[in-house]
């Protein structure tokens, strides 16, 4: 439970409540803590099954360059927002459309 200056209190998830504990322990002993926040990203699966695609059909629209990825080693990861940007713009386009 967390309760603000006002008094107002909000229900913290577990691991939320983890973290702020750990922040709070680095604080007293005097550390440094730093926060960053990461993308979330997919595998090529992952992304198929969002896009109700086959990954091989995903595959051969990451190679025309319709959604950008990283390639960190030997697999291709894509940022979970990219890839939902690229459904929006497919779902909303207009059918009579050509591509």
């Amino acid at each position: 439970m967390l309760t603000g200056p006002d008094g107002t209190e909000i229900t913290l998830p577990t691991e939320l409540a983890e973290a702020l504990e750990f922040v709070a322990d680095a604080f007293t002993d005097g550390a440094a803590v730093t926060l960053s926040r990461h993308e979330r990203m997919v595998t090529t699966q992952e992304a198929a099954d969002l896009l109700g695609v086959s990954r091989p059909t995903l595959v051969r629209m990451l190679d025309h360059g319709l959604i950008p990825y990283d390639q960190p080693g030997s697999h291709r990861r894509l940022r979970l927002s990219d890839v939902l940007a690229h459904q929006a713009r497919c779902h909303h386009e207009d059918p009579a459309t050509p591509r």
